[in-house]
């Protein structure tokens, strides 16, 4: 017999072809303190992956963590991560660029944040970029030693209270959604971006031009990595949404807002999402994360 999940969650897992649902639950507290900002915020997140339908296996790995307790402010970490390197060992790549960017932001930020050790501000986007430098570094690593020509792409949002610290290396994406509609906030490392850019292409061209899947910054391709930052302030009820370009090249920013829109429930519209972009083709792996906050 299938059990039914429940009308709403924040949190869903399987394991061992059981499935897990969670609630996250935190107090609210009065508005106005500026020592308190965000501390009321409340997240539901989804998120859901799949590798298409013309790859064999998926090189894609997401995740994400949540930290609520009482009235003290929001603390949550997502991860994409889109391996490339087809059968030469992609999804290694990807599943280490998330796990050493975890590893890594739970020693500088997360485990202080846990102690009430409340780092500085600045400090926030300065443990992301380390974070991913010390991933460039291990896979950069790794690839030399398999002599292989593994990489990943990475996207990643620290939200702490009513703030989203993001970190983006290659073509994987973050948006905002909100009452002003999609807001990209990261950019592509890619041909097709640099062409947009310099007016040689309009951006709807990026979708069709043959040469758009050609980036020339991942996790581990070289020594070196540029780590682009962004800091964005949270509104009431805006969503975060991170994604590898098999989603975003098969559903078009038009169709990320109509399932948004549609689609109130955050894991309702990753599935919906993942759902359309195999409609559409399913041409690469598909992961997508959505927080509401």
């Amino acid at each position: 017999m299938r059990v039914l999940p429940p009308a709403e969650y924040d949190i869903h897992l399987t394991i061992d072809q059981r499935e897990y649902y969670g609630v996250v639950e935190q107090e609210a507290i009065p508005t106005g303190s500026s020592s308190e900002a965000g501390a009321g915020a409340h997240l539901r997140w989804g998120l859901a992956t799949d590798q298409g339908k013309q790859r064999d296996h998926n090189e894609d790995y997401l995740e994400g963590w949540i930290c609520s307790r009482g009235n003290r402010p929001l603390l949550a970490l997502f991860i994409v991560a889109d391996g490339l390197g087809g059968q030469d060992s992609g999804e290694i790549a990807s599943r280490m660029t998330v796990d050493i960017v975890w590893q890594q932001v739970k020693t500088a930020l997360w485990d202080r944040i846990i102690a009430d050790d409340i780092p500085e501000q600045t400090q926030f986007p300065a443990a992301l970029r380390a974070a991913v430098t010390a991933a460039n570094t291990e896979v950069h690593r790794a690839r030399l030693e398999r002599s292989s020509q593994m990489s990943s792409t990475v996207t990643t949002a620290l939200v702490y209270g009513g703030s989203a610290y993001i970190a983006n290396v290659g073509d994987s994406r973050t948006y905002i959604f909100g009452q002003h509609g999609l807001q990209r906030i990261t950019k592509d490392h890619s041909l097709v971006q640099r062409l947009v850019d310099t007016g040689q292409i309009k951006p709807e061209d990026v979708y069709s031009h043959p040469r758009r899947n050609l980036i020339y910054q991942s996790i581990g391709d070289r020594q070196d990595v540029v780590v682009d930052l962004y800091t964005y302030e949270f509104k009431p009820d805006e969503r975060l949404i991170l994604c590898s370009d098999g989603l975003w090249e098969m559903v078009h920013d038009d169709g990320l807002e109509e399932v948004l829109l549609a689609e109130a429930d955050p894991q309702q519209a990753c599935d919906r999402l993942v759902k359309n972009a195999n409609m559409a083709g399913g041409e690469d792996n598909i992961s997508v994360i959505v927080a509401l906050v």
